[in-house]
């Protein structure tokens, strides 16, 4: 499994600087049946909860045992999902992309990506079938570990802004990248903004208008990348990598290499400016003094 190396920035490390050798690993022993679509009250389920310090991580591996009960399902219909608190709503996974089976087979793969946790998040996973509805249990799961790991913990700051009345990110001008995919989180993993097209020819671009006192995180990545609350999966279109541009405001902002499974990632605070700090100061202040008489 290829490993991510992203940057994220000061901003934001408050968030992870706990969290530099973080782990959750979520099991279950099962059987977990995997019935029909996403949902269905007889697919089996497992919930966990996550006890680490808020990170984002950049690594899941999965493994499990995968037995055939209906006899003519093939190993890619069976899938997981992943929703719950620190996670929002949810994503899919597909273990193993291979064909039909007869004797249980040991499924194991890695996902690239982001994955927001926060402390005492409750995780849930769900096995279910893909693209119809039977009418009796297909397969079943075992010995299932989902292992999410490695931390983000490079920095790329975008430093502070006051009350800024937007601001807009673009990736105009990139050479070697030419269809980029981005979006722009909270730094706890909400996703507020997203963007696939809006800039030059097949560039992305996102305007951010009235962004409350907040950390945030923006995300880049190549086309077909996925993005949702608490996660976010790399493109699959293995062609459309290389060299990016990001502009604020117009301004260059930074620059890089986006790679395949890759993201780049950057952070960034919304502050009140110093003078209404002050303002706000000294009114606390008054409101003591009169209370002291």
């Amino acid at each position: 499994m290829k490993r991510l190396n992203l940057p994220i920035s000061a901003a934001t490390v408050a968030l992870l600087s706990s969290a530099a050798n973080a782990q959750f690993n979520a099991a279950a022993t099962g059987p977990l049946n995997s019935f029909g679509n996403l949902g269905n009250p007889t697919n089996g389920d497992f919930t966990r909860t996550y006890s680490g310090p808020s990170t984002i991580f950049t690594s899941l591996d999965f493994s499990g045992r995968l037995t055939s009960v209906a006899g003519d399902t093939w190993e890619s219909d069976s899938l997981w999902n992943v929703t719950g608190t620190g996670v929002g709503s949810g994503y899919s996974l597909t273990p193993s992309g291979n064909g039909s089976y007869t004797a249980p087979v040991d499924v194991n793969s890695s996902t690239n990506g982001l994955f927001w946790f926060q402390g005492g998040a409750s995780v849930n996973f769900e096995a279910f079938q893909h693209g119809f509805v039977p009418s009796t249990i297909q397969a079943s799961w075992s010995n299932v570990s989902f292992n999410y790991s490695n931390s983000i913990s490079h920095v790329a700051d975008l430093g502070q802004f006051f009350n800024p009345n937007s601001l807009t990110f673009d990736t105009n001008g990139s050479t070697g990248i030419s269809d980029t995919h981005i979006a722009l989180y909270t730094a706890s993993g909400t996703k507020l903004f997203e963007d696939d097209d809006s800039g030059t020819d097949l560039l992305s671009s996102i305007t951010a208008a009235g962004l409350a006192h907040n950390k945030y995180v923006l995300v880049i990545g190549s086309f077909q990348s996925t993005f949702g609350d608490g996660f976010a999966l790399p493109g699959v279109d293995s062609l459309n990598y290389g060299a990016y541009n990001l502009n604020l405001n117009g301004l260059s902002a930074g620059s890089g290499t986006i790679a395949a499974g890759q993201f780049r990632t950057y952070s960034f605070e919304v502050v009140p400016e110093p003078g209404t700090m002050a303002v706000v100061g000294l009114g606390v202040a008054a409101l003591l003094r009169r209370r002291k008489r």
